[in-house]
């Protein structure tokens, strides 16, 4: 690829905001005046860079000049003669001119005297509140009057224009009205969105009426709250002092019309510049990796996985739902995988220093401590970043194999699961696990299996078994077959588990953890019965398999256990719990069918459980003891 040399932020168009046509002005460096930049969603109908030029009429019943007039009115209360908006400001028909806006917008946040961001699905205005003014611009128009003399304070004085206003405007906030309808704005699931918070001194939220919610040094609890940044960074500190993991964390919950976008959207708040490849897809948020791991050496960054114990249900099993289809690599899928890592932080410590990530033909170089025989995952490089979770230090890790030339054992190693493991740092005692430095080969995916998986995930049957017919090599045993079946599981398409577990495919446990966690119960049945699988206490630790159908199903399966052996014992208190956990008296009803009797340690906790709780376990004859809160047998 031929080097690009980036002009980041050289040239600038802005529109100006007190003539009664739009208009643009275009400045180059140090001659951009002062200007006000809008943060929004994109809808219907927005203006453009050509609807500008062509001068069409402004149309009042079109969106789009509603909202560009909406914000030029804005802006020219405040005494500033231009906005920005990237809808209208930016050539889109030009490729060259559209990797430079993007590469550049960071710093135009930055450097704005006052972003505005709108919500457009957010409405303050109580209809029935004399308050409410009938242009739905204002509540008050004494704090226009002091922002103007403010920045024409500023301006005369010839202030930097990046100077924070928080200190000469005063800003009413409203957090207490509006906690509830602010944090579920669609602006706060946006890719672009975020950037649009943290590169400006100044952020005055507006609602759909163009009325002030507050600002975000007013918001900066409600703010942090709810979309994970820490208060400091909202405040101005740089957000290069957080993590990497921490600062992939803060999009992992944010989406992107295109899925170039995933990384383009996070170009500033890495400081990286490179050019835009729309149609690259995946290969974006790699290339965006690659830049950053050349100039940073914190190993936070391979510190993701595509599953998280704390997430929601639908995270869960949207997470697994790419687990089977996402190559094994040290390198990011995309940020939604930094989920569960938002306090992974690089290890600091003047005795263990960090070497430089470098990455070649053998893989990415990484400095680590290699843990062999580990339990679960074999052998385990434990990388040098940090999470303290519970009051306690814990390190990431991942799991890897030796794939080295005979002549150089340990130099090279391949991901086996794309999952983190966490390990306790007493249990990583530097003398016994010395830092070396290995290297992880990049992704090799089995990418001429990719379109099976994909239709194994998608429950098509009959179009899997045509691709075997036209010569699609299926064996059973090969891992593209297991994640195939983990891809339909996880969606709940029994009929195509059923057609592979025909075809000799070996149920995995990731396979029962996906159906168990969508609550697809009939796929569970599937994998539990036809496929031969058995229960076992990681499976029932799965915290999103607590749904009452699932759970008559797993007391089905543990129909035959005897209730004296220790293993079978802790398989039935497991149960027992998540029935109590969820409240189910139908779990509880069979259990009691079956002849059996809960354990002290279930009983204390039933009586914080409801009264239908109580009344079944004092129907089965158990009593309340004298405090009124453990069941105890008659």
């Amino acid at each position: 690829m031929v080097p690009v040399c980036w002009h980041i932020y050289d040239k600038m168009r802005l529109l100006k905001t007190k003539t009664d046509n739009l208009e643009f002005e275009q400045f180059w460096g140090a001659e951009t005046p002062v200007y006000a930049i809008l943060s929004h969603t994109w809808g219907k109908d927005e203006v453009t860079f050509q609807d500008v030029q062509s001068g069409i009429s402004y149309d009042s019943a079109r969106a789009g000049y509603a909202k560009v007039d909406g914000i030029r009115t804005v802006a020219a209360a405040y005494g500033l003669d231009y906005v920005w908006i990237d809808t209208c400001c930016i050539d889109k028909s030009s490729s060259a001119e559209l990797s430079e806006a993007i590469n550049s917008m960071y710093e135009w946040y930055r450097k704005s005297t006052l972003c505005f961001a709108y919500l457009a699905d957010v409405n303050d205005c109580d209809e029935d509140n004399d308050t409410c003014p009938d242009d739905g611009m204002f509540c008050n128009i004494q704090e226009v009057e002091q922002a103007e003399t403010s920045i024409d304070a500023t301006m005369a004085e010839g202030a930097d224009e990046s100077l924070s206003l928080d200190e000469d405007i005063s800003f009413s906030s409203s957090v207490n009205d509006v906690g509830g309808s602010l944090a579920d704005s669609r602006w706060f699931t946006r890719g672009w969105t975020l950037q649009e918070l943290i590169a400006p001194s100044v952020v005055v939220f507006l609602d759909a009426n163009w009325q002030e919610l507050g600002t975000k040094s007013s918001l900066q609890a409600e703010l942090s709250k709810i979309t994970g940044i820490p208060e400091k960074v909202l405040l101005g500190c740089d957000p290069s002092t957080e993590s990497i993991a921490q600062r992939m964390s803060w999009a992992s919950k944010r989406q992107t019309s295109r899925v170039e976008d995933k990384a383009y959207c996070l170009l500033g708040l890495f400081g990286i510049n490179m050019p835009m490849l729309y149609g690259e897809g995946d290969k974006a948020f790699t290339r965006l990796q690659e830049e950053i791991i050349k100039i940073s050496d914190d190993h936070t960054i391979f510190a993701w996985s595509v599953n998280h114990d704390d997430a929601s249900d639908e995270q869960a099993s949207s997470d697994s739902a790419i687990t089977s289809i996402t190559p094994l690599s040290p390198l990011a899928p995309e940020p939604r995988v930094y989920y569960g890592t938002a306090h992974a932080v690089p290890l600091q410590s003047s005795s263990q220093l960090v070497d430089a990530i470098t990455s070649n033909s053998k893989g990415i170089r990484l400095q680590v401590r290699l843990i062999p025989n580990h339990p679960k995952h074999g052998t385990v490089a434990i990388l040098p970043c940090t999470s303290i979770i519970m009051g306690k230090l814990y390190f990431y890790g991942i799991a890897v194999r030796d794939v080295s030339f005979p002549r150089t054992p340990g130099e090279i190693f391949d991901k086996t699961t794309n999952e983190l493991t966490i390990i306790r740092a007493v249990d990583v005692p530097s003398g016994k696990y010395p830092i070396r430095h290995i290297y992880i080969q990049h992704s090799r995916q089995k990418h001429q299996y990719f379109p099976f998986i994909n239709v194994a995930g998608k429950g098509y049957a009959n179009l899997m078994e045509k691709l075997v017919h036209t010569g699609l090599r299926l064996d059973p045993q090969a891992s593209y077959a297991a994640d195939a079946l983990c891809a339909a599981a996880t969606q709940g398409h029994n009929m195509a588990v059923k057609w592979l577990l025909d075809r000799g495919v070996s149920p995995t446990a990731q396979s029962l953890e996906g159906a168990l966690k969508g609550g697809h119960v009939e796929t569970a049945r599937t994998l539990l019965r036809e496929g031969g699988f058995s229960v076992d206490e990681n499976i029932l630790k799965v915290e999103s398999c607590c749904h009452e159908s699932v759970l008559m199903l797993l007391l089905g399966n543990l129909s035959d256990v005897s209730t004296d052996g220790g293993d079978s014992k802790m398989l039935i208190e497991l149960v027992l719990g998540l029935a109590l956990s969820i409240g189910s008296t139908l779990v509880l009803e069979a259990w009691f069918e079956k002849g059996f009797h809960p354990s002290d340690k279930v009983l204390q906790n039933v009586s914080k459980r409801g009264p239908l709780m109580r009344n079944l376990f004092l129907s089965r004859g158990y009593h309340l003891d004298s405090g009124d809160e453990i069941f105890l047998k008659d």
